[in-house]
């Protein structure tokens, strides 16, 4: 018989589960993952903003629904009972003209019953809208919620492997002279402070992208190796490393530290 391999503990095994659990709410395929696996980082990055956005719209809406719903049971009640009988008289409508559209009738009625059919539609669809309840419209936005919730950490599951894939290519082009041809695609993945992360001047929209650890010292052109500074600090720093650059002119190396930590930076 095949050797049996250690069996899960319960711990291992109550993770496994929820990471199916998770997988199932996120309502991915197969084929979602072998895609996601291909992503690069940026588009990966941009696809859990896009979501974390949604999750934002989804929370917003959850917290509007006591004040969307201030109205008494008894009111809701009445509400729901007028909109029910005017939807079933509605329904009873909407049988009688397509059985009329399915008889043999003359053009010019025929076009008439279709714009009718047109407006009983939109009429159905609306007083439909009407009888969702409060409960289940709050339960609609949680289950958008749980599932925009299980999507970004199934996605964020594949960010380790996008920025590994990163730099080996980084680290390719650095060894074929090319880090600063990838360097001009990077740019467009870093956002620019609103000041220099070295010298704290304003940097208005205007910043020089840097390589925290010299290309000339075999940095990687990587966006984590990359930071928006000053004309200034790029001009001086050149090739040297940053801390001969804040010990040559006296820089705050607390403060740049902490900035670049906050940025998400390798140094």
């Amino acid at each position: 018989m095949p050797a049996r391999g250690n069996p899960l503990s319960p711990e291992e095994l109550e993770r496994k589960c929820a990471e199916i659990r998770r997988k199932q709410l996120a309502g991915y395929s197969g084929k979602d993952f072998q895609r996601f696996r291909r992503m690069t980082l940026a588009t990966l990055t941009r696809k859990i903003k896009d979501l974390q956005a949604d999750l934002a719209t989804a929370e917003a809406d959850l917290a509007c629904e006591p004040q969307r719903f201030k109205v008494s049971l008894r009111e809701y009640d009445s509400l729901h009972a007028e909109a029910a009988e005017k939807l079933n008289l509605v329904e009873h409508e909407l049988k009688h003209v397509r059985r009329l559209l399915a008889a043999s009738i003359a053009n010019d009625q025929r076009t008439a019953l279709e714009s009718r059919l047109g407006r009983l539609t939109s009429k159905h669809a609306e007083l439909s809208g009407a009888l969702v309840t409060p409960a289940s419209r709050k339960n609609s936005i949680l289950e958008r919620i749980e599932v925009t919730r299980a999507r970004i950490e199934v996605l964020g599951r594949f960010l380790p492997a996008a920025e590994k894939r990163q730099r080996i290519v980084a680290l390719a082009a650095a060894h074929s002279g090319s880090a600063r041809a990838i360097a001009g695609s990077i740019r467009a993945q870093l956002d620019i402070s609103p000041f220099c992360p070295y010298c704290g001047e304003p940097l208005l929209g205007k910043g020089h992208a840097d390589h925290i650890y010299p290309v000339a010292h075999g940095g990687l052109s990587t966006p984590r190796n990359m930071v928006y500074i000053c004309a200034t600090c790029n001009q001086r720093k050149a090739d040297m490393t940053l801390r001969q650059f804040v010990r040559k002119f006296s820089l705050d190396s607390d403060r740049i530290e902490l900035e670049l930590t906050r940025l998400g930076k390798r140094f």
